[in-house]
């Protein structure tokens, strides 16, 4: 099997691979037509023709490898004050840097605000970042949310509970100050008192709404999806874990007037996009 460490160098690899033979094209003749098949003269043959697959898929995938470096060393630098794995972090970021529109950037159920100062790093000190959580931990939640939610909250000791999310402000207050953004607000308090109160400065590029259960969420999208600028993108984290967050993006789809989908980034990460589609 051969590895490939991100850190290898296009122009290096090439020089390196000066001397390469070449592989042997042949062709095979049928009365239907032609077939060409190519064996490589040599594992070096082989080796070149993978590094250029490599190099296609990276560009295929858009994945420029300096910044997947930079999500990687903001997942160290956070990995504390995040609940994500160091793949679904990355994925995060990755995702949240695609969007070029301004605007603010908006997280609901911030924790200890390691994603928020994540996002903060890679796009930017100047905008506007608002972080809204209650700091009390989850509300139960209700039949809606699916037995998932219930096993959940019985597992007390799962890897996973966290304290029910219980944290003070201060974790991520001191997560975004390490950040550098320099304009930044934690919001505290219950969803149901702090959202319908709270209308957003400018339009939102980024929305992260990651509150799992089906009354936050469907708070959260009702309060701030219509802020949520054409070429933004509202990070629909919880959709593929929690029944009751899934169900409230079908049920606030099926009612917006607008027009919105539910796409997917790497495989892995939901998200929502706004505006009707472009020919």
């Amino acid at each position: 099997m051969l590895v490939f460490s991100e850190g290898i160098q296009q122009s290096r690899a090439c020089e390196a691979m000066s001397g390469v033979k070449r592989s042997t094209i042949s062709t095979t003749h049928f009365g239907e037509g032609t077939m060409q098949t190519e064996q490589f003269n040599s594992y070096d043959g082989a080796i070149r023709a993978a590094l250029q697959w490599l190099k296609d898929h990276v560009a295929r995938k858009g994945i420029p490898t300096e910044r997947k470096h930079l999500h990687e060393q903001l997942f160290e630098k956070y990995k504390d004050k995040t609940m994500l794995s160091r793949e679904h972090y990355i994925t995060n970021l990755a995702l949240a840097e695609s969007v070029k529109c301004s605007g603010c950037v908006i997280e609901c159920g911030v924790w200890k605000g390691g994603t928020s100062a994540g996002m903060a790093e890679v796009l930017g000190p100047d905008r506007r970042y608002f972080l809204f959580d209650s700091f009390q931990g989850h509300l139960s939640p209700q039949l809606v949310d699916g037995p998932a939610a219930f096993a959940w909250q019985a597992d007390k000791e799962g890897p996973w509970y966290f304290n029910n999310a219980v944290v003070g402000p201060e974790e991520a207050d001191a997560a975004m100050k390490s950040s550098g953004a320099r304009h930044y607000q934690l919001i505290a308090g219950w969803f149901e008192d702090t959202i319908p109160n709270f209308t957003p400065p400018e339009q939102i590029a980024v929305l992260r709404i990651h509150c799992d259960w089906y009354a936050g969420t469907t708070l959260c999208l009702r309060g701030l999806f219509p802020y949520l600028a054409e070429g933004g993108i509202m990070i629909a984290d919880g959709y593929p874990d929690w029944d009751g967050y899934a169900r409230a993006i079908h049920d606030y789809l099926a009612s917006y007037k607008g027009m919105a989908r539910i796409k997917l980034f790497r495989n892995t990460l939901y998200y929502l996009v706004k505006g009707e589609r472009k020919w």
